[in-house]
């Protein structure tokens, strides 16, 4: 080990697992008390961190998902980390009414291992859709992981 001690400014970090306490602590809650405000000032990395940290807790609950949504426009974001983060938070809690936005990333970017857990029809329509773009070592992997859980399943 180095004779220093490294002293790390966490400042950044802690305000993203704030939030995300804040919003695990809410998931039994009947009024909300959060604001746009929360993310307004968080970089992508910060708004990845948060959408990360998020997941290390137990799922929240559609409701609060869908409040989360309304409240900082996960959705719309265009940017495909938040997007990533955001799809597989939602994956995690299998909340349906992310699927459609879910099948259009994967047409776009291909990942598509969460979607098979908890929708493998879904997955499996959505990856013979977009299958001619992918690369053909893609292609393998993808339905590697279809025989896989396949397997696994019966």
């Amino acid at each position: 080990m180095p004779p220093v001690d490294n002293n790390f400014d966490t400042t950044l970090a802690e305000a993203c697992r704030s939030l995300a306490r804040r919003w695990d602590a809410a998931r039994a809650a009947d009024q909300l008390d959060f604001s746009p405000e929360d993310v307004a000032h968080f970089s992508t990395n910060q708004k990845v961190a948060f959408l990360e940290a998020m997941i290390d807790y137990p799922p929240l609950p559609a409701d609060k998902l869908a409040a989360m949504d309304r409240c900082y426009a996960w959705s719309s974001i265009a940017n495909a980390e938040i997007r990533f983060a955001w799809q597989m938070l939602c994956l995690a809690a299998a909340y349906t009414p992310i699927y459609p936005q879910v099948v259009t990333f994967l047409g776009e970017q291909g990942r598509m291992k969460s979607l098979n857990k908890v929708d493998a029809p879904l997955a499996r329509s959505t990856f013979d859709k977009y299958r001619a773009g992918y690369h053909p070592i893609a292609v393998r992997m993808v339905e590697s992981d279809f025989d896989a859980s396949t397997r696994a399943s019966t």
